[in-house]
């Protein structure tokens, strides 16, 4: 009895568990047997246990739709968010299933499910909804989400899902990833340094209204005309430049829509630009650098391409006050415009 139950133990121990690859290969060699002979209890069965060893991949969501198709179990109702990206993973995976990093079981699966799907649309009576589906697993309809929104009237279900998912993710606390590039106008005094090209990013978190951003911006480029300064009782006239600017962002949104924002921001931070120049010796015109608090107000405009990518609008004026003992008057205050491109990313909790 003992040898026996030691037997068992030793036999359940050392035995083999099949893989999900090992099933994948097994369901592509089974169900197109399966649906030649019109099995589907059978094939359903065969999905049941596909799911069981290799969990709800996108693989066996497709093929459970077709078989809902195929069964006229299919409900319009039942379909989110998912099935739009299943839809659009399938599409850009069926364009690239030839390729030679393509594992053998997909390439079996992309040859199943569109060969079904080319005899769902030739065979049975579809209704709109269906058709599309099986249109997208045939690869007739390479960007679903395109014509979707290109024939909203006829695939509302589908345009409401997206409208809903877009209205989602363009909702509630987000990441906010931006670079930034434009031009530094100065007024008053400071004209003499001339306008400077800028550079820089942001990076902070909004919700619908509100967003705060860190943001740091370069200026290059020398001074349009030479400036002094006075460092340890001598006088320098140079013309570098090489400037800043480093603060924390508010933007109150005033008008919040799905594909555009507009809004009002204000900031704080270090404003200012460096003297240094290989002509002259640093350690006798230290401090090497020219700054000033900042505070700015202005608006912000922001266009979205998609759901989280967009491009944008920024003017505000800056309120500076550069000091330069014994030196040049730099009494004045600048203008700033920057085209913005950045994305918003929703966190999940």
């Amino acid at each position: 009895m003992n040898a026996a139950n030691a037997q068992s133990v030793q036999e359940r121990m050392t035995q083999k568990h099949p893989t999900c690859t090992d099933v994948f290969l097994n369901a592509m060699d089974i169900m197109p047997e399966l649906y030649r002979h019109k099995f589907f209890d059978s094939l359903q069965a065969a999905l049941k246990i596909w799911r069981t060893s290799c969990g709800n991949i996108p693989e066996v969501e497709c093929t459970a739709l077709l078989l809902s198709i195929e069964e006229s179990t299919f409900d319009v109702n039942k379909m989110d968010s998912s099935t739009i990206d299943l839809l659009v993973n399938y599409s850009y995976a069926f364009k690239h299933k030839n390729a030679v990093n393509t594992p053998e079981g997909e390439r079996l699966f992309y040859t199943f499910s569109s060969t079904w799907a080319r005899l769902l649309l030739k065979e049975k009576r579809l209704d709109k909804n269906e058709k599309f589906i099986c249109q997208v697993f045939a690869g007739e309809i390479g960007d679903p989400v395109k014509e979707i929104r290109k024939n909203t009237m006829m695939y509302s279900s589908f345009a409401n899902i997206l409208q809903e998912t877009e209205r989602t993710q363009r909702s509630g606390f987000r990441r906010n990833y931006a670079f930034l590039a434009g031009i530094w106008i100065p007024m008053g005094d400071l004209v003499l340094l001339g306008n400077h090209p800028s550079f820089g990013f942001q990076i902070g978190a909004r919700d619908n209204r509100n967003q705060l951003d860190l943001t740091f911006q370069f200026r290059f480029s020398n001074s349009a005309n030479y400036y002094t300064i006075k460092r340890n009782n001598g006088y320098y006239d140079i013309n570098n430049y090489f400037g800043g600017y480093i603060g924390l962002d508010y933007t109150y949104y005033l008008v919040n829509k799905i594909n555009f924002d507009m809004g009002v921001l204000a900031g704080i931070g270090y404003d200012g630009f460096d003297i240094t120049s290989s002509n002259y010796n640093y350690d006798d015109m230290k401090p090497l650098s020219i700054g000033s608090f900042n505070a700015n107000g202005g608006f912000k405009l922001n266009y979205y391409l998609s759901t989280s990518f967009y491009i944008g609008l920024q003017a505000r004026y800056n309120f500076i006050n550069y000091v330069n003992h014994g030196g040049t008057s730099m009494n004045g205050d600048a203008f700033s415009i920057d085209l913005i491109i950045g994305g918003n990313k929703k966190v999940t909790r």
